[in-house]
């Protein structure tokens, strides 16, 4: 990961939307706590300028610690948290989303609502409904929202 990070910060990146094109480092700075292994990294912000707040999606960090070792509810905290109010989605849709492997239709479907439940759990979500093959959650809209 240290490695990653120091070519992150040495290399050069550039990136190009409707308004610009940016040209410089991804990484500003980094701090390794070498007793804990905790790392902090700040992102350029000039870089940070070049997005609105439409242009990227906010990921609870708090949340997702909660959710270590439960990777489909990892991956629906990602997907439900770039949408602020989710449309209703099929199983079919989430299996896909999630890219599982679950051959078993059922057995993905307990999953599917064992990771809801964990989201509902960590005040990610308000509440979810599964009616005939269609899932839809309510979200817990906080602001301001601590950014990663």
């Amino acid at each position: 990961m240290r490695i990653c990070i120091e070519r992150m910060t040495a290399c050069m990146v550039k990136i190009e939307n409707d308004r610009s094109i940016y040209g410089g480092n991804l990484v500003h700075t980094f701090n390794i706590d070498k007793d804990t292994k905790h790392y902090k990294v700040q992102l350029n912000r000039d870089l940070i300028k070049l997005f609105n707040e439409n242009d990227w999606t906010a990921i609870n960090w708090e949340q997702r610690k909660q959710l270590k070792n439960k990777p489909l509810s990892l991956k629906l905290h990602e997907y439900y948290s770039s949408h602020e109010y989710p449309k209703p989605v099929s199983f079919d849709f989430i299996y896909n989303v999630t890219a599982s492997t679950n051959k078993d239709k059922y057995g993905f479907k307990r999953q599917v609502k064992a990771a809801l439940n964990e989201l509902v759990k960590i005040n990610f979500l308000e509440s979810y409904e599964v009616k005939e093959d269609k899932i839809t959650v309510k979200r817990i809209i906080k602001s301001p929202v601590k950014r990663h």
